[in-house]
């Protein structure tokens, strides 16, 4: 399964593209704009990301599109106004990494969506209704239906939108042979990708030794 890229004028870190914008506006229009390319506002969940951003790629945006003199932070997606007190990401996501600023963020009223600054990349609170640059954040990694029609004998896999078999009870087979014989009925051996999908191909193979 071929992997998704991220456009050329994006930055890409796992499986999300991060995007910036110049033109200052407040945090609710940011995430309209956000969501218009079907993204939201940056989501941060490791501090790999959050160096990527802040302390490399955020410094030489900051040349080229962050360059008014009075522009030292930019909105990034947490926010705690989505019905709890709780912070979290406008992508639905929950938050599991932090960068905030000493002192941040403060129980001020108004102060309700995050900001990440281009001279140090830590995080403050900020008035949502303030004008900043922003960051968005879109996946690149598709999202399938939870249930497919697969021939008999095949059952489906969501996360990689697949369906495996297995030839149960037939003769052992060198690996050659064994891609032949997958090929025939039009696949290929599987090729591993993430542990669930090793839990998942595991299981079927001990069900089908076991009947």
């Amino acid at each position: 399964m071929a992997a998704a890229k991220c456009p050329s004028n994006t930055t890409e870190w796992q499986s999300s593209c991060f995007s910036f914008y110049a033109n200052a506006t407040g945090f609710a229009d940011a995430e309209l704009i956000c969501a218009q390319t079907g993204g939201h506002l940056a989501s941060i969940h490791d501090g790999f990301a959050n160096a990527l951003l802040a302390l490399k790629k955020i410094l030489e945006e900051a040349n080229k599109h962050f360059h008014e003199s009075t522009i030292t932070d930019f909105w990034i997606g947490a926010t705690n106004l989505l019905g709890s007190k709780a912070w979290n990401w406008t992508d639905g996501s929950g938050i599991d990494f932090t960068d905030w600023k000493k002192g941040e963020p403060q129980n001020i009223s108004g102060s309700n969506c995050a900001a990440l600054s281009i001279s140090d990349g830590y995080w403050t609170a900020e008035d949502c209704f303030k004008s900043k640059p922003f960051s968005c954040s879109t996946s690149t990694t598709p999202t399938y239906p939870l249930t497919a029609n697969c021939s008999q004998g095949w059952t489906y896999f969501a996360p990689t939108h697949s369906c495996y078999g297995v030839n149960a009870g037939g003769p052992l087979n060198s690996w050659t042979v064994s891609e032949n014989y997958c090929e025939k009925n039009v696949s290929h051996l599987p090729s591993i990708h993430s542990f669930a999908e090793y839990q998942f191909i595991l299981s079927k193979f001990k069900y089908f030794l076991s009947i």
